[in-house]
C-alpha cells in the first residue's frame, strides 16, 4: 500500500539503490506520487486490471461523459465496473429474472461487448480474458506503460 511502500521508495533513493519496486494495484495510486514525490519515477511499476481507457474505442468519450457527469476523472476501475454492471443488467433481461444461477447461467453462455473489451465467462465463473496494463511513475503521476 502506498502509505508503507511510499517512505520506502524514498528510502531506497536515499541509500542509491538500484532495484525497482514492483507491486500490485495499491501501488498504482496517485498516493504513491503525492507521498513518494520523485523518488517514485522509473522505480515503481504496478500492475492493475484492465486495458488502458485510452486506447479503447470508446474510451474517449466514456472519459469525458463521465468527468462532465461527476466532476472528477475516471479512475482505473470505472469502465469496468460499468461494462459489468451492464453485462448483468443485459443478462437479467434475457434471464427474465432476478435468480442469481439464471442470470449467472445466461452470463456463462453469452458475452458482452463493453468499453474495456468483450466479456465472457467459461463454466467455472472465470473471464476467459482478463487484460492488465502495466504503470510506472513520471513527474510522480501515474503513467500506463502497456496493456496485455
Amino acid at each position: 500500500y502506498a502509505p508503507q511502500a511510499a517512505p520506502m521508495t524514498r528510502q531506497m533513493k536515499q541509500l542509491a539503490v538500484k532495484a525497482k519496486l514492483l507491486g500490485g494495484d495499491t501501488l498504482c495510486s496517485p498516493e504513491m506520487g503525492k507521498l513518494a514525490g520523485d523518488a517514485v519515477n522509473d522505480v515503481v511499476f504496478c500492475a492493475q486490471g484492465g486495458s488502458m481507457l485510452d486506447k479503447t474505442a470508446a474510451g474517449p468519450t466514456f472519459k469525458a461523459k463521465y468527468k462532465q457527469r461527476y466532476n472528477q476523472d475516471a479512475d482505473v476501475y470505472a469502465a469496468p465496473f460499468y461494462d459489468q454492471t451492464m453485462f448483468i443488467g443485459e443478462s437479467i433481461q434475457k434471464a427474465g429474472s432476478l435468480d442469481p444461477d439464471k442470470v449467472g447461467a445466461v452470463m456463462y453462455k453469452t458475452s458482452y461487448k463493453g468499453i474495456m473489451g468483450t466479456y465472457a465467462y467459461d463454466d467455472k465463473g472465470n473471464m476467459k480474458q482478463a487484460p492488465i496494463t502495466v504503470y510506472t511513475f513520471k513527474n510522480a503521476a501515474l503513467v500506463p506503460l502497456a496493456s496485455y
